[in-house]
Parts: C-alpha cells; sequence; structure tokens
C-alpha cells in the first residue's frame, strides 16, 4: 500500500497500484487523521462500493460502482438525513 501526503489539503491518501492505476483499495484520511473516503478500485477504475463522510464524521455518501460506472448512490445531509 502506498501512502502520499498532499500538503495543500492536509490529506493523507493510501492506496494500491497495478500496472500504475488504481487497483484495490483507496483511503483518504483528513488533516485530523479521520477517514474521509473508501473505496475500491479495479484496474483503474472504481468497483464496488464508495463511502464518503463529511469532517465531522457523518455518512455524506455511499455509491455503488461497476467497472468505473455509478449505478447507484445515495447522498446525505449534514444532519444525517437522505436528500
Amino acid at each position: 500500500m502506498e501512502t502520499v501526503y498532499e500538503p495543500s489539503t492536509g490529506w493523507s491518501l493510501l492506496y494500491n497500484t497495478k500496472n500504475s492505476v488504481y487497483h484495490g483499495m483507496y483511503m483518504v484520511f483528513n488533516e485530523d487523521n479521520n477517514l474521509i473516503i473508501l473505496a475500491n478500485y479495479e484496474d483503474g477504475k472504481k468497483h464496488g462500493m464508495e463511502h464518503i463522510w463529511y469532517s465531522n464524521g457523518g455518512l455524506m455518501s455511499i455509491a455503488k460502482y461497476e467497472h468505473g460506472e455509478k449505478v447507484r448512490e445515495l447522498r446525505f445531509g449534514t444532519n444525517g438525513q437522505p436528500v
């Protein structure tokens, strides 16, 4: 797993690659080391579930991808209610 620090945002990215493209688990942590994005890639394309959280820890969205195409998404407001 590779780790990249983005100084402009203070965020850290952890990911796997295969043939120089994302492959496997992909995670992004904010400056407070809270998980912000959890996704899965297959051969450089999102595949499977992606979860995105607000910086306060609340769930922002859950999406399902199939070979790079978003097939379903649920979004939530900062109050936790579906939008």
